[in-house]
């Protein structure tokens, strides 16, 4: 949403205005990774380290199906005083 309201800016305010919006989208941008790092860092460990992504985007299971269901199993179990 944020792209298409740039793109429709772009159509109507001068460069420099269009250079004030853009430098702060970076900013917003560069701090995602950041955000995104500490809120996987707090994730219980059983619910990490199941899947990743190759370069091409595509998701990649690290664990067998079983093995992620049992981790998580175990941990709603032990969250749950069971």
């Amino acid at each position: 949403m944020r792209l298409l309201a740039i793109h429709g800016l772009a159509h109507y305010a001068t460069e420099e205005e269009i250079d004030k919006v853009i430098d702060h989208f970076l900013k917003i941008l560069m701090k995602r990774p950041e955000t995104v790092e500490k809120q996987y860092d707090a994730m219980p460990d059983a619910i990490k380290g199941h899947f990743t992504f190759d370069e091409n985007g595509e998701a990649v299971q690290l664990r067998r199906p079983h093995e992620t269901k049992q981790m998580i199993e175990r941990f709603f179990t032990a969250k749950n005083g069971h």
